[in-house]
Formats: structure tokens, C-alpha cells, sequence
């Protein structure tokens, strides 16, 4: 608390992604970062919108983003209008953890998916291609990528049969 009694200004970390219908150019993301030196910016911009992440000193959250319309009307020169899609506000405690977490999810292929569902890495093949299976988040050279989570969440809901199906049989093996 100071003084006067009212609580000590906390800095937050604000992240703002927004669309715009105007075409920004190239120079766009330097405009930005010198209207809002002040706040320590930095942005992600296309031509039809993107993201600002800045830092307030405010009491509190709400206090925090009702300062938001004044600070993005410093870049409205070179933004024009622009709708906010999603406003993020973290504490520093938040923040700080968020820099702790892995950017890119946990991701399984092929033979994670296979000891996963207790089958083998040719069963998994074939299981990835049901329609009910997570879609990949990923393709590289060497395979598809699921999250985990996704991959799990099938698991534990899935009704295996075990054998073949009905009307099937093995494929006759020649002699060797």
C-alpha cells in the first residue's frame, strides 16, 4: 500500500491480437515499437492484423486493460481501426511461470501411439487412419506429430475389440 492507501501499481504483461481491415505494410511493427516504446512492445504483425505484447503498471487487472484503448490509440496512426480478437493480462508471477512452459506441445508419433495403446507400431498405423483419431498437429519427413493429450484422451475412451473382424482373414503367408 502506498501512503495515500490505495495498493501499490504491479506490472502486468498484456498481450492484444487484434485484425485489421486496412493493409499494414512492412514498416508497420517499427511504427508500433516507437509509439509504444514506453511499455516495452514488441509485435507480430501480417498485413490483416496480429499481436502487441506490452507491459502497464497498474493496482490490478481491470485496471490494467482499461488502459489498453489509450495505449493502442498511440498506435492507431499506423494500425488504423482494428478489432481486438483476445486480450491477455498476466501478473508477473503469471508471466513468469508462462516463460517456464514449453512452447510447443508434448508431441507422440507413431511408436509413442502404439506403447500408448498397448498394440504394435503396425496396429497404430492403422488406428491413426479412424476417423475418431486426433488429427495431427504436425507432418514432417519422418511422420506424423499428435499432442499426447489428444492421443491419451483417445486412449482411455476407445472400445477395443480384440481379433479380427468379422468376415476377415489373415492373408495366406507363401512358403519360404
Amino acid at each position: 500500500m502506498t501512503k495515500e492507501g490505495s495498493p501499490q501499481p504491479l506490472d502486468w504483461y498484456i498481450t492484444v491480437t487484434f485484425t485489421t481491415k486496412t493493409p499494414m505494410d512492412s514498416e508497420a511493427g517499427f511504427d508500433i515499437l516507437d509509439a509504444l516504446a514506453e511499455h516495452h512492445a514488441s509485435a507480430a504483425l501480417s498485413t490483416d492484423g496480429g499481436s502487441i505484447s506490452l507491459t502497464v503498471s497498474a493496482p490490478d487487472a481491470v485496471q490494467a486493460a482499461a488502459l489498453i484503448p489509450q495505449i493502442l490509440a498511440k498506435a492507431q496512426p499506423i494500425t488504423r481501426a482494428v478489432t481486438v480478437v483476445t486480450l491477455e493480462i498476466l501478473s508477473e508471477d503469471a508471466f513468469q511461470a508462462s516463460l517456464d512452459e514449453p512452447e510447443i506441445p508434448d508431441l507422440v508419433g507413431l511408436t509413442e501411439i502404439a506403447e500408448m495403446a498397448g498394440v504394435s507400431r503396425q496396429r497404430a498405423n492403422a488406428i491413426v487412419k479412424q476417423d475418431s483419431f486426433p488429427a495431427p498437429v504436425l507432418t514432417l519427413a519422418a511422420g506424423q506429430f499428435r499432442t499426447r493429450a489428444a492421443v491419451q484422451n483417445w486412449v482411455e475412451n476407445w472400445t477395443r475389440r480384440p481379433g479380427r473382424k468379422p468376415g476377415t482373414s489373415p492373408t495366406p503367408r507363401a512358403n519360404a
